[in-house]
């Protein structure tokens, strides 16, 4: 008998970590309960599927809705994201985007992400002298990711709210337990942030300040709109950009704030912020410890065998990324943060094809900010934060922080 998981169970999701180590004891495999579901729990499974062609993402079809039905938008976002194609339209999607956001040229907004994040700063000690205490998430770090992702991108600093609200729409449509109507605004957010970019390079409104953000992912295309490199079609890299502005602003603004949090209550690391030194080795293990991204859903193309177990075709596999970041097989003391671990082949960028393509501008984000952050408030701690309690992506509605 396999373990069983219960995803509807809020206490579950707020700290799903001690009942992944009980499935763990008992293999690789666990079952998602009441669902036609095997949770993979393991690093070396979860690491095999990942590169497994025998696994497909989990492809929905919107057949059994009308062409005017409010849900036709939700599959039009799924078919239109590089999140949730296969190949060959995962290559179209991915490929020309791939050079852009190389290691080497996202290095390039190191400066730029820098004076972003000490803006930033600035602002949280100028709201923590007039007021008590500052909302980290939504008057911090929201603002900081958006404005560097808007940056990179080559979208307008002043449309970043449109960003934020489309994002949030995505991510609570993307939660398999999400109410119906969160699927429907999903769709609805992503549409709609398709048009407003149509109507804003139609206008030639990205034009005017092309020299700005020359060198930034839509540069050639804010100088000329026709250009659209390698990619097949204006549709094409539309929806790659969308996927870049909404991926790289969610699961980095979870990543800073959960890491903040950690960084402030874990007695053993609250050092790092009053004088310590901000190691790539400790990025990394912020990144393995919180895991944003923590689940992600495929389906059986081919009979496979997983953990002894021979699954068939339209078998649905979701594959724990969190859970796989603290198994005991690979890292010691897993449950712990731990800036001395040298050897981290953590999952939490996922892997094979699909390996995530802003691995390199998340990790700048989240070493520079908090190198800026260190040592600016040795008195800083937090009042009270709210989880996101979201099973596909992990993070904080709201960290409150004061100076008392």
């Amino acid at each position: 008998m396999l373990p069983e998981l219960d995803f509807r169970n809020l206490a579950f999701r707020r700290d799903p970590h001690e009942e992944y180590a009980k499935a763990r004891e008992k293999g690789a495999l666990a079952k998602a309960k009441g669902l036609d579901a095997y949770v993979v729990v393991s690093h070396a499974e979860c690491e095999s599927l990942l590169k497994d062609p025998r696994i497909s993402l989990d492809h929905f079809s919107g057949a059994g809705f009308s062409a005017d039905h409010p849900m036709q938008r939700y599959f039009q976002m799924r078919d239109g994201l590089m999140l949730f194609a296969n190949s060959p339209r995962h290559e179209d999607l991915r490929n020309p985007a791939r050079s852009a956001m190389s290691s080497r040229l996202i290095r390039r907004y190191e400066e730029s992400i820098r004076e972003l994040a000490q803006e930033a700063i600035r602002k949280m000690k100028q709201k923590l002298v007039t007021s008590e205490s500052v909302d980290f998430v939504r008057e911090i770090s929201v603002p900081f990711v958006s404005a560097v992702i808007c940056k990179v991108v080559g979208m307008p600093a002043q449309d970043h709210s449109l960003l934020a609200g489309m994002t949030q729409k995505v991510a609570d449509g993307l939660d398999p337990f999400g109410a119906s109507h969160d699927l429907a605004q999903a769709g609805e957010g992503y549409v709609e942030f398709q048009d407003y970019m149509r109507e804003q390079l139609a206008l030639g409104c990205w034009t005017q300040e092309a020299n700005e953000f020359a060198d930034s992912f839509l540069g050639d295309l804010a100088q000329c709109p026709h250009m659209l490199g390698d990619f097949k079609s204006s549709a094409d890299l539309i929806s790659t950009t969308v996927m870049l502005l909404s991926a790289g602003h969610l699961t980095t603004n979870h990543s800073l704030s959960l890491s903040v949090r950690s960084l402030l209550t874990d007695s053993s690391q609250q050092n790092v912020l009053k004088d310590g030194t901000i190691t790539p080795h400790l990025v990394e293990e912020l990144f393995r410890y919180h895991t944003p991204a923590q689940i992600t859903r495929r389906r059986v193309t081919q009979e496979v065998e997983v953990a002894g177990n021979v699954l068939q075709p339209g078998q649905a596999l979701w594959l724990s990324l969190v859970s796989a970041n603290r198994d005991e097989n690979v890292f010691s003391n897993p449950q712990e943060l731990d800036f001395s671990r040298k050897k981290n082949p953590h999952l939490a960028f996922g892997g094979g094809q699909h390996f995530c393509l802003g691995v390199h501008l998340a990790r700048l984000q989240l070493r520079v900010f908090l190198e800026e952050l260190a040592g600016q408030f040795p008195k800083l701690r937090v009042e009270d934060s709210v989880d996101d309690h979201n099973l596909v992506f992990r993070g904080l509605k709201s960290l409150r922080l004061s100076l008392t």
